[in-house]
């Protein structure tokens, strides 16, 4: 799996990700990769306007929340690795809630 369709599947799955950013570590992970391979993959992304760094706090009445992450730019959501986990969600969603998204 390349470091674009990582995130492609996180941003389209927004039923488990909450339209959560995709942070580092599902990166890191996913793609078995090192501190400096994971900069490399992720400058030669944002050098083709595919990917941006998105960070923000939630609060609650409990507690504060950093969030952290990398979501696709529109020119993102044009790439065949979105389309193809964009597809994927909405058969999952049809088939489990009978909902057509």
């Amino acid at each position: 799996m390349s470091v674009l369709s990582t995130i492609a599947n996180f941003q389209a799955d927004f039923v488990s990700t909450c339209g959560y950013p995709c942070p580092k570590s599902v990166i890191i992970k996913e793609n078995d990769l090192t501190d400096y391979q994971y900069s490399k993959e992720i400058k030669k992304l944002k050098d083709e306007g595919l990917i941006k760094f998105s960070r923000w706090v939630e609060t609650d009445e409990y507690d504060s929340y950093f969030i952290q992450g990398w979501n696709l730019t529109p020119a993102g959501k044009k790439t065949l690795e979105y389309k193809q986990a964009y597809a994927r969600v909405r058969s999952n969603v049809k088939k489990c809630f009978d909902f057509e998204i």
